[in-house]
């Protein structure tokens, strides 16, 4: 365990003399230059490789993959460029899987559909693009999937119904679209969905409603219509609901008035009728909500003009870096 320890240059070669070694963290430390993929391979028992947080920089090396014990990999916040390789499919016994802001391109290989016994992956922060693959569907012992922050476009594959373990789908800031399936109601373990700023439309399933765990459902800034579907009111656990700037219709249901664990709602800019102000009367954890149905215990938002396609680009550009370290924190 050699991690942050100012270690600079490239990796010591005498590391790769440790046939036997099977936990490698050289996380944290100023290396530098492309990845010695074919020396790293030679360490066929490694089961943890942690090279997250240097400067590597060219292709990931295709090597990586043929380490048949790696159960822990992480290359993210590096100076990677290229694409994820398809060969990463060869990680049959990859248990976390880190990716994140390390400027990779391309699209999502199909491939880690083959990574069935993953539980964490995250490609956070890149510049990925194209659908997200149906295959997807085949990660059944997922526990959190993170594409936030990418160029993704095209819909929600209906396979993500069958990741009945994934407790975190964070999806906000990408360019999907069409509704969000309600195979989504399928995956009865997730406490966090957040899937802002996003091109989806449609109305939201009503499924929803029976997530029990759901402690997160952020939906904000997208074009989804129709009426706020009163089953939402179901999420007993639900501690956060933002569903500002959408193109709502018709008034909220009185349901939401049992949402015991409610602190934070933010409703503004979403074309709900009616004032919602029997939330709060009725929810006494509730810290914020702001909405632009004026009651007398709500707080009002002044950004509620600003266009959201503007807003979207500008975010784009900007948040990469502002949110770096947020998710560093948080993805691990």
């Amino acid at each position: 365990v050699l991690d942050t320890n100012s270690i600079r240059g490239s990796i010591p070669d005498v590391i790769f003399e440790l046939t036997n070694l099977e936990v490698l963290y050289l996380d944290g430390n100023a290396l530098e230059g492309p990845l010695p993929g074919e020396k790293i391979a030679k360490l066929t028992n490694l089961k943890y490789l942690a090279l997250n947080d240097n400067y590597f920089s060219g292709t990931i090396p295709t090597a990586l993959f043929s380490l048949p014990n790696l159960e822990i990999l992480w290359l993210d916040y590096n100076d990677f460029t290229g694409s994820i390789p398809t060969e990463v499919g060869k990680l049959t016994n990859i248990e976390s899987l880190y990716l994140a802001e390390s400027y990779l391109t391309g699209n999502l290989p199909s491939q880690l559909g083959y990574l069935q016994t993953a539980q964490d992956v995250s490609v956070t922060g890149n510049y990925l693009q194209g659908s997200i693959p149906t295959q997807i569907g085949y990660m059944t012992t997922l526990s959190s999937l993170q594409l936030q922050r990418n160029e993704f476009t095209g819909l929600i594959p209906t396979q993500i119904g069958l990741l009945t373990s994934m407790n975190a789908l964070t999806l906000h800031k990408n360019n999907v679209t069409g509704p969000i399936p309600a195979e989504l109601a399928g995956c009865t373990e997730l406490h966090t969905l957040s899937c802002y700023e996003n091109l989806f439309t449609g109305t939201i399933p009503s499924g929803l409603g029976a997530l029990e765990e759901l402690l997160v459902l952020d939906l904000a800034s997208n074009y989804f219509s129709g009426s706020v579907p009163g089953e939402l009111g179901q999420l007993r656990n639900l501690a956060v609901l933002n569903l500002y700037q959408n193109d709502f219709t018709g008034t909220l249901s009185s349901s939401f008035a049992d949402m015991a664990s409610l602190e934070i709602v933010q409703l503004q800019t979403t074309n709900i009728e009616g004032d919602v102000g029997f939330v709060c009367e009725n929810v006494p954890t509730i810290s914020q909500m702001f909405s632009d149905c004026i009651g007398k215990e709500l707080k009002i938002d002044d950004d509620k003009d600003n266009d959201k396609n503007n807003d979207k680009n500008n975010d784009k550009n900007n948040d990469k870096n502002n949110d770096k370290d947020e998710d560093k924190n948080n993805d691990k």
